[in-house]
């Protein structure tokens, strides 16, 4: 009865176990992302793209321009703010809106298998870059968003994206929404935490989150309402086809470990009677 327990154990796993084990976390590059390891964080639109990930973007947005003071400094702070930023500017392979840029290195998006979506002319996109050689190539990842705007973008991920893997999106949503000034966050156990006078602060999760099925079509989000809002909600629809696909699996997973429990059964009495 110790092999039938065995083989029982590592089917019911594995029924239970597909639909959660999905893409592997890319936590190592949210990270780097949200520590600014990279030259540029940029919206844009692909213009060309070839098999080997060497393209063209038409940049629309750059993330952590810190050209302008916040809208409530005064002018003193103002002034100092221009001269500091002024003075720290790099000009190496200075990016502007309406740039196209040569981008190499840009063969998948983070969370998708390269099967299922894959960069194509026409996608927006949110890129880390790192500059060198006259190209940008992807340093910590690129994601697929519903829109190459700062103001109305959303991060799309496989419906089938695990609890971390929309936290760390949410990270990143976050982040981004800062315009790179709130790096202050942390992922622990699927969830997301910031602080907030002194105080850590949980967030929403999923946050910022476009859902889309195998066929690429829109089957859920998760949608902050900020509109200048001190407050932020969300409105939340759970992809229903998600969790279908996993309750479907998990029933099918159930059912063949009961026939293929109750075969070896009837092997082994076999066996003893022998």
């Amino acid at each position: 009865m110790k092999l039938v327990s065995k083989i029982v154990f590592i089917i019911l796993a594995f029924a239970i176990l597909v639909p959660g084990n999905v893409y592997a976390e890319n936590i190592d590059y949210i990270e780097s992302f949200i520590d600014g390891d990279q030259d540029y964080i940029v919206f844009g639109t692909i213009m060309e793209i070839d098999e080997d990930g060497n393209g063209v973007i038409l940049v629309s947005e750059i993330v952590g321009n810190y050209n302008e003071a916040p809208a409530d400094a005064d002018e003193t702070d103002r002034s100092e703010f221009d001269e500091e930023a002024e003075n720290e500017a790099d000009t190496s392979g200075v990016l502007e809106h309406g740039s196209e840029i040569p981008v190499v290195n840009f063969t998948s998006y983070l969370y998708y298998d390269s099967d299922r979506c894959s960069p194509r002319v026409g996608n927006n996109v949110l890129l880390s870059l790192k500059f060198g050689g006259n190209v940008y190539m992807i340093e910590n990842g690129a994601f697929l968003v519903t829109d190459a705007d700062y103001d109305s973008f959303m991060i799309k991920a496989p419906d089938n994206i695990s609890a971390e893997g929309m936290a760390e999106i949410t990270a990143i949503y976050n982040y981004v929404k800062s315009n790179g000034r709130n790096s202050d966050l942390s992922i622990r156990d699927g969830n997301v935490y910031t602080h907030e006078a002194g105080a850590e602060k949980e967030l929403d999760v999923p946050m910022g989150i476009e859902f889309t099925n195998q066929s690429g079509e829109t089957v859920g989000s998760s949608v902050p309402i900020q509109d200048g809002a001190e407050k932020k909600t969300k409105q939340f629809r759970l992809p229903g086809e998600k969790w279908m696909h996993a309750l479907v699996i998990m029933v099918v997973g159930a059912v063949l470990g009961i026939v293929i429990t109750k075969a070896f059964i009837k092997i082994e009495k076999k066996v003893d009677k022998q």
